[in-house]
């Protein structure tokens, strides 16, 4: 982890002159300007242009011309906005549709300052219902809108002339280029780190995989991604809320070397959700319980509910941090979860890798953040507890 500073240093410098380079191209003569770029043709394709400008095809497949630097956004997708708390440019905010965890007010301690209610609040709620208009009101610079349900709030705010962009990703491979564009819209040092974030998650893949590619199918544990169970009366599960394969889960879940749930009895998945008797009757080698919900459900499957206690009692169930955001999702943590899967699903390889996922969670939000977190911070957060050391 040490080689993050070093790396992020030497992208600082080549940032500055890259910036320099288009400054003197500027004022040099026109034929030594490098050669036009070409037409972006698809989500994620992102071009350089002379005039310091980048042209970008988003995932609604708009193509958009425009200038770095933006610092009036409003996020629409919390999962996004905290990639920005985790980089250190919530500074760049005006409104976000985040969920707040406890955890943004370590990393972003103005939170506490912004407004919280009335036509200028920095929390919309999950941003479902906000119009176009009120986002317009606030005088954005660009609106980053939500995947999954932010297409027709696009087209509203582009009609009226607002920058807005979709950013999609289900995998490693999607995220990487969608990062790259949103440092590059946001530019300076926020660009470095996320190239660096991009880079980082290439290396640590590939040093994964030259490990669990040799494994064999028996030797990959079946792992069910649970983000919550649906408890009865007697606070029972009847139910395991999951996320679909073919997504980042599958991604880390492989690349850590093991077998995705979801996607093994994928024609058993009921909207994301597993039965209790379909779970009892196919008991995964591992259960992650993730997501705020994640003491509730640790403490049913290994305490209240005798049943899968007793049936879980020669597996793996374990509690996966939440932090600015479920690691395992689609924030810039996800980074984190590559190490922390490995640590759960292949402990022996993670002990021959030399993962200390202690080490690598202080020096992931040193590098990104500039925050140091505590050792005791640090127990919290493995443990699934806020700053202040109480359970989600």
């Amino acid at each position: 982890m040490k080689k993050f500073s070093k790396i992020l240093a030497v992208l600082l410098v080549v940032t500055l002159f890259a910036t320099m380079s288009v400054l003197l191209v500027g004022c040099g003569d026109k034929d030594t300007a490098p050669e036009a770029t070409p037409a972006v043709a698809k989500p994620g394709d992102l071009v350089y242009n002379d005039d310091g400008t980048i042209t970008f095809m988003d995932w609604g497949e708009y193509v958009h011309t425009m200038t770095p630097g933006k610092n009036k956004i409003i996020n629409m997708w919390p999962a996004n906005t905290s990639t920005f708390f985790g980089i250190g440019a919530g500074d760049t905010l005006i409104a976000t549709s985040i969920n707040t965890t406890p955890w943004v007010a370590e990393f972003y301690p103005a939170i506490s300052t912004k407004p919280t209610t009335g036509a200028n609040a920095f929390i919309l709620g999950r941003g479902i219902d906000t119009s176009a208009e009120a986002l317009v009101a606030r005088q954005p610079d660009l609106v980053i809108v939500h995947p999954s349900n932010g297409a027709e709030l696009q087209q509203q705010l582009l009609d009226t002339g607002v920058d807005a962009v979709r950013l999609w990703f289900a995998d490693f491979s999607d995220m990487k280029a969608a990062y790259k564009i949103l440092g590059a819209i946001l530019g300076g040092d926020y660009q470095a780190k996320l190239n660096l974030w991009c880079e980082e998650v290439d290396y640590t893949i590939a040093r994964i995989k030259m490990y669990t590619d040799k494994l064999t199918d028996t030797q990959r544990p079946s792992v069910l991604y649970c983000t919550g169970v649906t408890p009865d009366t007697d606070n029972n599960a009847t139910t395991f809320l999951t996320m679909g394969g073919n997504s980042i889960f599958e991604d880390w879940c492989e690349i850590a070397g093991g077998k995705y749930y979801a996607t093994e009895h994928a024609a058993s998945v009921n909207s994301n959700a597993f039965t209790r008797d379909y779970v009892l009757a196919n008991i995964p080698n591992i259960v992650l319980c993730a997501g705020a919900a994640q003491n509730i459900t640790y403490n049913c499957l290994t305490n209240t509910d005798a049943t899968f206690k007793l049936a879980l009692a020669e597996k793996t169930v374990v509690k996966n941090p939440y932090i600015l955001f479920d690691i395992a999702r689609f924030g810039f943590e996800a980074l984190l979860q590559l190490k922390q899967a490995v640590t759960v699903i292949q402990p022996t390889i993670a002990e021959q890798l030399g993962i200390d996922m202690d080490a690598e969670i202080k020096a992931f939000y040193s590098t990104y953040a500039g925050k140091v977190l505590t050792d005791e911070q640090i127990a919290y957060i493995r443990d699934g507890k806020t700053p202040a050391g109480v359970a989600f």
